[in-house]
């Protein structure tokens, strides 16, 4: 699936990139991600918004975190 998305990875903090990284490999719940990067669910559910504000990554219906 090709994105028109100009994202420049390099615009993004450290945390933030380790999510979208995570992501990458397809849609996840928050738990999953915590655990994958071992911090806390109310740091990453704030990276997440984050991530959603800017428009790079979308939450589907099952509440999981996907590339947008």
């Amino acid at each position: 699936k090709k994105t028109t998305c100009s994202l420049d990875l390099q615009d993004l903090s450290k945390e933030e990139l380790a999510v979208y990284n995570s992501i990458l490999a397809g849609p996840k719940l928050i738990e999953e991600i915590t655990g994958e990067l071992g911090r806390g669910v109310a740091e990453l559910s704030s990276i997440c918004s984050l991530l959603e504000l800017k428009g790079i990554i979308i939450r589907n219906e099952r509440g999981e975190f996907l590339i947008n």
